[in-house]
């Protein structure tokens, strides 16, 4: 007779494998006359505009977490 075969079975560790679980943000863009109204030059003959109007382009979302140095974990998206 060969030696027996013991099989290990894997056993679930949430020590080791824990979730993070991050909740979800919205953020809404600021109106043309708010974005405008931020803007400043010292040449009292310059008048801000925004020709075309205001277009999200891109994002950058990071989750950072107390303790280390930098993010976790950064997602990016291009306006195609």
């Amino acid at each position: 007779m060969g030696k027996p075969n013991h099989h290990l079975q894997p056993r679930e560790r949430p020590d080791r494998h824990p979730r993070l679980t991050v909740p979800s943000l919205t953020a809404t863009a600021p109106t043309q006359q708010q974005f405008l109204a931020q803007q400043s030059c010292p040449n009292p003959n310059w008048t801000p505009t925004i020709p075309g109007g205001i277009t999200l382009s891109s994002f950058t979302y990071t989750v950072s977490l107390t303790g280390f140095s930098g993010p976790y974990l950064t997602i990016t998206g291009n306006d195609p």
